[in-house]
């Protein structure tokens, strides 16, 4: 027996569903004191050919900028090129 499929189905009212309910969710748990949602930390580390690299974030708090400390330390232990690592900032352009 093979699975037909359904013409009524809408793959984008299910997904829209899907995000109101858990949206209904976090706003029930907020209204009880629970906590908001929060997503991930999010940053892109950029390697250049040239061997610079460029960290683009937004932080939107203290702990995110921990997390993004502790996250560069690990890249950092895992670099195969340790000596390459300088602490020199760039020559503010003001």
């Amino acid at each position: 027996m093979s699975a037909t499929p359904n013409d009524d189905y809408d793959s984008n009212d299910d997904i829209s569903k899907s995000f109101e309910a858990c949206y209904a969710a976090i706003r029930e748990r907020v209204k009880n004191g629970g906590p908001t949602w929060r997503p991930k930390l999010a940053f892109t580390i950029v390697d250049e050919p040239d061997g610079a690299v460029h960290i683009r974030a937004v932080l939107r708090d203290r702990q995110e900028m921990i997390e993004l400390v502790e996250k560069l330390h690990e890249r950092i232990a895992a670099s195969e090129h340790k000596e390459a690592i300088s602490d020199e900032r760039p020559a503010d352009p003001a």
